[in-house]
């Protein structure tokens, strides 16, 4: 048998399968799969060139040559009159102040504004030896001091007592009260600049003395006029309360008055509304008390506002219209 022969019917067989229909194959359960082919579209020479081209006109990164170039530009555009670098100036003028004056040489002076505060330091020193001495002999007197001022009974106590330390402990903390509140009166007028300000020594002394006689005035007026009411016995405790309140207000003031000196800024307004309101709460605490140990006697009210009236609010006011006014 020939061989060609068979090559030849089986090509045949297989040309006339691919004729078929698709339509045929169908229903006896063939199934097709559609897939695209890609096909690789041949580049022409001219596009390659234009590509090859591309590749070529890509920036390439600047040399430290041209950076260092580029930097030189950017500096001479910082020029001072016209040159990179600053001039030296050789003649230099300098402005004279000395006076001649007769053939005398006179320096040059100066005006400092410093605050002369010396002497104010000299009595924060002389106040904290008091209340040192005081703290160190008689600590127990203090602590009765304060437990005065919201204890009644302990206030009477030491008002039926006055004994040896009681008397020594009081004396050095009443001068302790003048010397610190008059400090703060002093402190206050400089600071809210009232008419009659003044920065020195002789001003301080004169609110000092003008202090000492207002409480001693106040005193004399109030032993007189209880004896003419007679509550002869219940002023000299209310007066005996009154001191016992202004040495303690006058330990309180102290801080205070050290702050207000050293304070870091010029308006050390905070601390000096602290001083007020510290002798205000002190003020009212003593009237509460004098109310108090007087009604205890069954005085008439309308006499006692007339009492405190005349001796606590009246010379108030007048003290206030003579220094504000």
């Amino acid at each position: 048998m020939d061989n060609s022969g068979t090559y030849q019917n089986d090509t045949i067989r297989a040309k006339n399968v691919l004729l078929l229909d698709i339509n045929q194959l169908k229903p006896k359960g063939l199934l097709l799969e559609r897939s695209k082919i890609l096909v690789e579209t041949p580049i022409s020479d001219s596009s390659r060139i234009q590509l090859d081209s591309t590749k070529e006109e890509q920036p390439k990164p600047p040399t430290l040559a041209q950076i260092r170039y580029w930097r030189w530009q950017r500096e001479n555009s910082l020029l001072i009159d016209g040159s990179r670098y600053i001039k030296p100036k050789n003649e230099v003028k300098l402005v004279s102040t000395i006076k001649e004056e007769s053939g005398k040489i006179g320096l040059p002076m100066y005006e400092i504004s410093r605050k002369n505060t010396d002497w104010i330091t000299g009595i924060i020193l002389l106040s904290f030896v008091l209340l040192a001495t005081v703290r160190t002999a008689y600590s127990k007197y203090m602590v009765n001091l304060f437990q005065s001022l919201v204890m009644y009974s302990t206030s009477f106590r030491l008002f039926r007592e006055k004994n040896y330390p009681i008397l020594h402990g009081a004396f050095r903390l009443e001068a302790f009260f003048y010397i610190n509140f008059s400090l703060f009166l002093y402190q206050a007028v400089h600071y809210f600049q009232l008419p009659l300000s003044h920065k020195n020594l002789t001003f301080y002394a004169v609110i000092l003395i003008g202090v000492f006689l207002y409480f001693f005035i106040k005193k004399i007026v109030y032993s007189i006029v209880g004896s003419i009411l007679e509550v002869d016995s219940e002023t000299k405790e209310y007066l005996f309360n009154m001191d016992n309140f202004n040495r303690t207000l006058g330990i309180v003031l102290f801080p205070i008055a050290v702050l207000i000196n050293y304070y870091p800024s010029e308006t050390p307004l905070f601390v000096v509304v602290l001083g007020i309101i510290a002798i205000g709460v002190f003020y009212v605490f003593l009237l509460q008390r004098g109310v108090y140990i007087f009604l205890r006697k069954q005085f008439s009210i309308f006499y006692l506002f007339l009492y405190l009236c005349t001796l606590e609010f009246l010379p108030l006011f007048l003290i206030y219209k003579v220094v504000v006014l």
